[in-house]
């Protein structure tokens, strides 16, 4: 009987170290795995902090990149001349910044003009000289930086507007011989004609053309009887000898009215564009509108 009262004791205290042992690994480390002991675990790592991406207008911690202007002007200068190289003393020259600031030079007696003091930026060169087609050039300018740019100016377009009305009558031609077609075609004086006004000294003289052989568009009978209205654009050249060339029809209302347009303008004769007494190429636009009542307002 003692002696398994003593088992009985010994079993208790046995049991009470096993429990005794199993909680302390239990609170050394709480992570259970398969069978129910305890195994250490590794200490957590920390996700790497990822730096926030800068926003505009926060200060960086690095030294500004952006372009600042530092005080150094820059200078656009040139020179102009006519198309057929000879210089162009007194024009206007009108220079424009992004902000729609305007300076205006005039061409020296050597025909050149100079802007100086100018900060960076994207500038506008333009001209209109009389007899002349406007002109623009764009300049995009640099700090510190100094450019030159030589100007060509080209003769301005000749421009022919008519209205055509069913029986209108057709403008009578100009009353000359075929010699005196030719002869007009040929013509060509030496010296610039420049006495009556239409040139300014000390620039370019430049003489329009002058139509001296003229046929009227006509309308249609068609294009009558359908109601048919609207407008013919063409556009071409006229020639040193004073024959319109390179028609091209740029917009037609309809084909039968642009027909009739281009039977006219083939017939037509000029004296020549002069520059500086020069026979001249100029360009030349013809807009016709065909209206059944003379009167659209």
């Amino acid at each position: 009987m003692a002696i398994s009262r003593i088992d009985r004791r010994l079993g208790r205290r046995f049991a009470a170290l096993t429990a005794a042992a199993a909680l302390g690994l239990a609170m050394a480390d709480p992570l259970p795995v398969a069978g129910g002991v305890g195994v250490s675990a590794a200490p957590a790592q920390q996700a790497p902090i990822q730096p926030r991406p800068y926003r505009r207008g926060e200060p960086s911690g690095q030294p500004a990149t952006s372009r600042v202007y530092t005080g150094v002007p820059g200078t656009i200068s040139g020179s102009i001349e006519d198309q057929l190289g000879d210089l162009v003393p007194g024009a206007v020259v009108r220079l424009s910044d992004e902000g729609g600031e305007m300076r205006t030079a005039r061409t020296s007696s050597n025909a050149t003009f100079e802007f100086s003091g100018l900060p960076p930026g994207a500038y506008s060169l333009d001209l209109n000289e009389p007899g002349f087609a406007p002109t623009h050039v764009d300049i995009p300018l640099a700090e510190g930086e100094s450019l030159t740019r030589a100007v060509v100016l080209a003769i301005g377009a000749v421009e022919e507007s008519i209205q055509v009305t069913p029986g209108g009558p057709p403008a009578a031609a100009v009353p000359m011989t075929e010699l005196d077609r030719v002869l007009a075609a040929r013509a060509s004086p030496a010296t610039p004609v420049g006495t009556s006004g239409r040139c300014a000294s000390p620039g370019p003289c430049v003489t329009p053309a002058l139509k001296v052989i003229d046929r009227q568009p006509q309308y249609p009978p068609e294009a009558v009887n359908l109601g048919t209205e609207g407008e013919v654009i063409l556009q071409g050249r006229i020639t040193r000898d004073g024959v319109v060339d390179d028609i091209k029809p740029l917009m037609s209302a309809d084909d039968s009215l642009k027909e009739s347009v281009l039977a006219a303008v083939r017939q037509w004769q000029y004296k020549p564009t002069l520059l500086n007494g020069v026979a001249v190429e100029a360009p030349l636009t013809i807009s016709v509108q065909f209206s059944r009542t003379s009167d659209r307002r």
